[in-house]
């Protein structure tokens, strides 16, 4: 059995990424993914049979400059202040071409009651990224305020002018990464009894060290002040995973339980997660595999550093140990996952069939991120003689507990119904690795990836709360009725029939709980260096887009409040406010104590309609008419598909009189 797929697309101007590049400076967006695969099976006796696989798989993605623009590209980037800079965007080249190869052998052997299957999975993510890299450079040009020179003329005469840089990022934007898999695995479906089938199993799983392909793969927690040191990635070599599940069929019981039209069935098992390339991008990208040099120059009385340009050429190339580092744990764990359910399911009359099930996962050893290098309280560094450290480890955890019920009815008599209600609970201390950045309508998100008390307080103290993924309650029904045919007993009726047969209505219905959100404050109350702090609740029926400072934000005493919108765009204005006033209090130390996701969104609805008339033509030719509705109701759907709210309080939420409406938990916007 052999397979081939190929797929491509081009952008020639990448409009979508870039509509602001000026002629010249273009770019383009290119797509090819590829798979190939190649099944050979053979049957050694009726009895016993072998499978191999091999496959292969292409996903190419580039953002390239044109190939007319090349040259020009090539320079730095210039920005002046107050107009429309040029030159290639600083994420321009950027590509990625992973090639996968995979080779699969499953033996399958009947022995009576039992079925053995046992096999190995080879694979092998063969990545080429090209990425996001200040590559040529970046210049700007500040205005000179005092000395009265405007940041175009300052462009022109060569001097940096008021707040002003010279970057640049030295090293290899190209990440050449092999990411290895091997997987074994034995299953044993046993035939216990007529009405009671087992499953059992184990998989091994190592996923390698492709972190050691780096020049700096990771980093070691008891020797964050060593810089730069070379440490290797240490394997994962305890992935086990055994798997068991059974289905029982009673037989007992027939007036409640039915003749054989009742099935439980349960299953436990452990998984694994892998490493992916994002995060050896990232390592890569910065110190001390790479360096990012800057001159910045500070705003005075004069026009700034002449011959600023020449500043690029003079960027120190050497790591420091100040600079930001991303990098990973030494010993990565792959993320743990174990999964269990329990559900019944019984036949009733009607062609009606019901299943109510509990569903649990548990994850631990998640991908998360750690600030292992945070501010103190006197605002030095926990270690003086570094700068950031973005750890990727395992210090992420997550619970699910739910209930599912679901109702289907088979196709009979012109009528398919499916309906299912799920009841869940989500829990985690940190969501996701990568956290989205701006929405589409310009808020900033606040699904923080780092604790609000950073390393080496425990991540679970403070932000266990419910997952960003949390959707506690959701209903979804699907259906497909068709239209009684009218019979053909008169000409009228046979003429009715033209009409009115070959009707069939089918559509999609889904309700779904709000996502929960993270309130932020903006601030860094704690002092860590990361403003994802939370304020303190004020009172709960006060109006939700009202929040107080107290009073040291603004050189009063601390056992005042002022309103916060006013103090913030009047600074140091204090207007005195209460707490019954309030829903919001952000403290100016210390931990608010407001819990992580602790708002949650309006409900999602869902519906699609379908309508389709089928025309016999001939014996065996029908024509068919359809109509799609997605929407049909015209619904907003302002929570989830790249919307959100703006959930800060120093940038939702705007004094009255200011002549800006506040856009603090607003969905309407």
């Amino acid at each position: 059995n052999l397979r081939y797929i190929y797929t491509s697309f081009s952008a020639p101007y990448d409009f979508f990424h870039f509509p602001n590049n000026l002629p010249g400076f273009d770019s383009e967006q290119n797509g090819v993914w590829q798979n190939a695969g190649i099944t050979y099976t053979h049957v050694f006796s009726p009895t016993l049979l072998n499978e191999v696989r091999f496959s292969y798989g292409r996903m190419g993605l580039s953002f390239f400059p044109r190939p007319d623009n090349v040259a020009a590209a090539s320079g730095p980037t210039i920005s002046i202040a107050g107009m429309q800079g040029w030159g290639a965007s600083q994420v321009v080249p950027q590509s990625r071409l992973h090639d996968t190869y995979q080779l699969q052998e499953t033996v399958s052997w009947t022995k009576g009651k039992h079925f053995l299957k046992m096999g190995v999975d080879f694979a092998d993510i063969r990545a080429r990224d090209a990425i996001a890299y200040n590559l040529h450079g970046e210049i700007t040009y500040a205005p000179s305020l005092k000395a009265g020179y405007q940041a175009l003329g300052n462009y022109l005469d060569d001097y940096s002018g008021g707040t002003a840089s010279v970057t640049q990022t030295f090293g290899s934007p190209i990440v050449h990464a092999s990411l290895p898999s091997q997987n074994y695995f034995f299953q044993d479906s046993w035939k216990a009894r007529p009405n009671l089938s087992v499953d059992f199993g184990l998989r091994y799983e190592y996923n390698g060290t492709p972190a050691n392909q780096l020049q700096y793969p990771a980093i070691n927690y008891s020797n964050l002040a060593c810089f730069p040191c070379v440490v290797k990635q240490q394997g994962d070599k305890q992935d086990w995973g055994p798997r068991f599940s059974f289905a029982y069929t009673p037989n007992f019981w027939k007036e409640w339980l039915g003749d054989g039209k009742t099935v439980v069935r349960g299953g436990f098992g452990i998984f694994y997660d892998g490493q992916f390339v994002n995060i050896l991008d990232n390592t890569q990208a910065t110190s001390p595999n790479s360096v990012a040099s800057a001159f910045t120059n500070v705003a005075g009385p004069t026009r700034g550093v002449a011959n600023w340009s020449s500043k690029l050429s003079q960027l120190p190339t050497a790591p420091k140990a100040f600079a930001t580092e991303l990098s990973m744990a030494a010993h990565l764990l792959s993320p743990k996952i174990l999964q269990w359910n329990f559900n019944i399911q019984r036949e009733l009359p009607g062609k009606f069939t019901l299943e109510i099930g509990y569903v649990g996962t548990r994850g631990e050893h998640l991908f998360a991120n750690t600030d292992a290098n945070p501010f103190l309280p006197n605002r030095s560094r926990a270690i003086p003689t570094r700068g950031y450290i973005d750890v990727r480890d395992n210090s992420g955890d997550s619970i699910y507990h739910g209930l599912q019920v679901q109702a289907n009815r088979k196709f009979s008599r012109g009528f398919l119904f499916r309906g299912s209600y799920t009841y869940s609970k989500m829990i985690d201390d940190s969501s996701e690795i990568f956290t989205p950045g701006i929405s589409r309508n310009g808020a900033l998100s606040t699904w923080s990836s780092y604790p609000v008390v950073q390393y080496p307080t425990p991540r679970g103290r403070d932000d266990r709360s419910v997952s960003d993924f949390d959707h506690r309650q959701r209903w979804t029904f699907t259906y497909i009725y068709e239209i009684p045919k009218l019979k053909a007993n008169d000409s009228f009726s046979r003429g009715a029939g033209y009409v009115v047969n070959g009707w069939q209505i089918s559509g999609t219905t889904a309700f779904q709980s709000g996502t929960p959100y993270n309130v932020e404050t903006g601030f860094d109350s704690n002092g860590d260096g990361v403003t994802n702090d939370r304020p303190s609740l004020g009172n709960p029926h006060a109006r939700l887009a009202s929040y107080a400072v107290t009073g040291d934000w603004a050189g009063q005493s601390a056992g005042i409040l002022c309103d916060g919108p006013t103090w913030w765009y009047s600074y140091p204005t204090c207007k005195q406010v209460f707490p019954s006033q309030v829903h919001w209090v952000v403290p100016s130390s210390g931990q608010g104590n407001v819990g992580r996701n602790s708002l949650i969104g309006p409900w999602y609805t869902s519906w699609a309609f379908s309508l389709t008339r089928t025309l016999k033509v001939r014996e065996s030719h029908a024509l068919e008419i359809r109509a799609d509705l997605f929407n049909p109701f015209n619904q907003t759907h302002k929570d989830g598909d790249g919307y959100w709210p703006n959930m800060l309080l120093v940038s939702g939420i705007v004094p009255p009189g200011s002549g800006a409406t506040s856009t603090f938990a607003d969905f309407s916007t």
